[in-house]
């Protein structure tokens, strides 16, 4: 049972210090797919700030919808990441709470280690009154009841797959998987989200990247980057040639001096089988339920926070 908590509230942040450091520098230089793979990391993790808060205090939640034939689930989140951490030797640490469900009370605390080692993790479990510290899990692993594996959300690193060039004749100027999501979706989200086309397609490059280790999901993927804020807004999945999944993200810019400062609203995951889809996910974040660099006491992100959380 208690594996399967954990299974169901850990949400996926880097466990080692082989990521991508904080510092990377901007750069326009496009001659190298790993290197580009590198800032779209960057961009991924919101290294660009010192701090970001999802669904604080009196914000929105942060939500995450799944649907697979049946009754579609929803969890809330508030999330709260630091880059400058109060701890000597660690590179940042995420604060996570769930508000919802059975996961409601539960709380996740993750330091991330300036040094090469793995980043240690803490929950705090409600039922038991107690802070248990776990090991990382397997990259393919599927995360809790969405159509995400732990890899697609933080495990899976740049260094973790080949990339190289590819052309594509044809690119997306929407992205519309939200379109369809919103068929079922509307009601726990409680309003119409429609297709999102707010990117310059032709500002689009395109990578293929391919595990170093086999995985058993897919073979490769194709990624749609933005060449100048090195967002990520679509990946696709392939196994034997064949379409697996597909993720869009409609990153936005925040209007900060580093072009890699971005923020998403919604987040999808689409799962195929012969062409058909077979299940759905959506993370969903209200732009007002985004702060970022604010004034926040470093001791925030403590296990004396993951004890006073209330349930």
């Amino acid at each position: 049972m208690l594996r399967l908590i954990i299974f169901s509230v850990y949400l996926c942040f880097t466990i080692t210090s082989e990521a991508v450091e904080k510092d990377l520098e901007w750069s326009n230089e496009l001659n190298d797919p790993l290197k580009v793979s590198e800032q779209v990391y960057f961009v991924d993790h919101f290294y660009a700030f010192d701090n970001v808060l999802i669904g604080y205090q009196s914000a929105p939640d942060m939500l995450l919808l799944s649907q697979s034939g049946g009754a579609p689930s929803l969890i809330k989140t508030e999330r709260m990441i630091t880059h400058v951490p109060q701890q000597k030797g660690l590179k940042s640490s995420d604060l996570v709470i769930f508000k919802s469900g059975k996961l409601k009370g539960t709380g996740i605390l993750l330091d991330d280690f300036t040094q090469e080692k793995p980043m240690q993790i803490k929950m705090w479990l409600p039922g038991l009154r107690k802070i248990r510290r776990f090991a990382e899990p397997a990259l393919d692993d599927i995360w809790g009841g969405s159509h995400l594996t732990y890899g697609d959300l933080y495990l899976r690193r740049p260094r973790h797959e080949h990339h190289e060039w590819v052309t594509l004749e044809n690119l997306p100027e929407c992205l519309e998987d939200i379109e369809h999501i919103n068929v079922w979706s509307h009601k726990l989200l409680k309003k119409d989200v429609r297709r999102w086309c707010d990117f310059d397609s032709d500002e689009l490059i395109a990578i293929k990247s391919t595990p170093v280790e086999t995985s058993p999901w897919y073979d490769y993927r194709i990624r749609l980057i933005d060449r100048h804020s090195y967002a990520e807004y679509q990946s696709e999945y392939f196994k034997s040639n064949q379409l697996v999944k597909r993720t869009q993200k409609n990153w936005h810019d925040t209007h900060l001096t580093d072009p890699r400062a971005m923020i998403w609203n919604f987040w999808t995951v689409v799962i195929f089988e012969d062409g058909k889809r077979i299940g759905e996910s959506l993370a969903w974040i209200e732009d007002h339920s985004y702060a970022w660099n604010q004034a926040i006491k470093k001791n925030l992100w403590s296990e004396r926070t993951l004890r006073k959380i209330r349930r």
